[in-house]
């Protein structure tokens, strides 16, 4: 758990919105990783990488289906665009 930042966007949010970032970040690294490896010759390397790269790709996808998902419970509540305020909602 990072310290509590000091805005007014709620934890969660924030949560999921850095999770997004540097899943998707992590993929996009793992690319020049990926050939790196190749270009060593390292294949056991290379599918490491890839694999890392995957899950990378999955924990982003994850992570944007749960913003979407507590974007329209705000939508449906008549509180559009306020899943960044700090609330105490659930998902």
């Amino acid at each position: 758990m990072q310290e509590r930042q000091q805005t007014t966007t709620s934890n969660v949010y924030y949560d999921l919105v850095s999770v997004l970032y540097h899943a998707l970040q992590s993929a996009q690294t793992s690319a020049a990783y990926i050939q790196d490896a190749e270009q060593a010759g390292q294949q056991q390397v290379v599918m490491f990488f890839r694999q890392l790269q995957q899950d990378a790709n999955s924990q982003a996808e994850q992570a944007r289906h749960l913003l979407d998902k507590l974007e329209s419970r705000h939508a449906e509540r008549g509180q559009v665009g306020s899943a960044m305020l700090n609330t105490p909602h659930m998902l």
